[in-house]
């Protein structure tokens, strides 16, 4: 029985590699403009009857850790990092004008860009902690 224990925990150690984290979000100036390669105007006019049209959508998942004492109480971290680019065309339409979270991130940015061309920038300290219905802290941003 020592055999079987033994060998199912070498197993599992040797089964899990490590690597260190390779995915980071880089919070851009506030000063850099997106270059959008398509016609904003004509997919505001293609998607008329809609609050908004997304644009770009990315995500990244990513585990990472070190095998230090090769034990259970090794580092693991869990890395998420999404990206997403739309065009608001309701500026009424709350849910795309604002965002919600119940934790908040190591890096965290909103980039707005306005018809006119200025930009706006958000991040962390602009996150204002509220309560949701139930109690639970929830982080919110409205822009």
């Amino acid at each position: 029985m020592k055999q079987i224990i033994a060998a199912l925990s070498l197993l599992l150690l040797v089964s899990c590699t490590t690597s260190k984290r390779l995915s980071y979000l880089t919070v851009p100036p506030e000063t850099a403009v997106g270059e959008y390669p398509i016609d904003l105007n004509l997919y505001a006019e293609k998607y008329k009857e809609y609050d908004g049209v997304y644009l770009n959508v990315e995500e990244i998942i990513e585990h990472s850790g070190t095998k230090e004492n090769m034990d259970m109480f090794s580092k693991w971290d869990y890395t998420q990092i999404r990206k997403k680019s739309y065009l608001i065309l309701n500026p009424d339409n709350i849910k795309l004008g604002s965002y919600k979270t119940y934790y908040k991130a190591h890096a965290f940015y909103i980039k707005i860009t306005n018809p006119d061309g200025s930009v706006k920038m958000y991040g962390n300290d602009d996150l204002k902690k509220e309560k949701d219905i139930i109690g639970d802290d929830i982080y919110t941003i409205i822009y």
